[in-house]
């Protein structure tokens, strides 16, 4: 496949700035299709996470997004055990790393953003969604029947050691 597309050419003259016409989801609760990343490092730390992003799929700002990282630290186990149980259906026991982004990645969650971060990277300003602490919610069986066709899955009783 090296050289195939080579000679194709990408007129960015007349292309928006990502950054000017992408708007993050608003603060308040939406219906949103979770997108996980592998387990990588975050940081200067070097902290252990998964990328979460939730795309909104509600008519109302549908394909806005809220962003999330759910760490592996001691400190933030609480909370990746509340996104696996309300959303990946897992209650205790345990998990191997390896089973996290296929227990998340692609469901339907009501995740919260509480706040609107903005940053500055090479002179540009972002905005991000964040999402409150216990921001992931499993949707009605109705609004998974609407986008998935399919009833809600019912919850394992695996455990968790966190």
């Amino acid at each position: 496949m090296a050289g195939e597309f080579d000679s194709l050419e990408i007129d960015l003259d007349n292309v928006d700035e990502a950054s000017s016409n992408f708007e993050p989801a608003p603060i308040g609760t939406h219906l949103c299709r979770l997108e996980v990343e592998d387990l990588k490092a975050f940081g200067n730390n070097g902290s252990l996470g998964w990328k979460v992003r939730g795309k909104i799929v509600e008519e109302n700002n549908r394909g806005k997004i809220a962003e999330d990282v759910l760490f592996l630290s001691e400190a933030a186990k609480p909370r990746l055990k509340l996104a696996l149980h309300r959303i990946g259906g897992i209650e205790n026991g345990k998990i191997s790393a390896k089973d996290v982004r296929p227990a998340l990645d692609g469901k339907l969650a009501r995740l919260t953003v509480g706040e609107i971060e903005e940053n500055e990277k090479n002179g540009k300003k972002y905005r991000h969604a964040k999402l409150t602490f216990a921001g992931y919610e499993m949707p009605t069986s109705e609004e998974i029947k609407k986008y998935d066709g399919e009833p809600a899955a019912a919850k394992t009783t695996e455990k968790l050691p966190f």
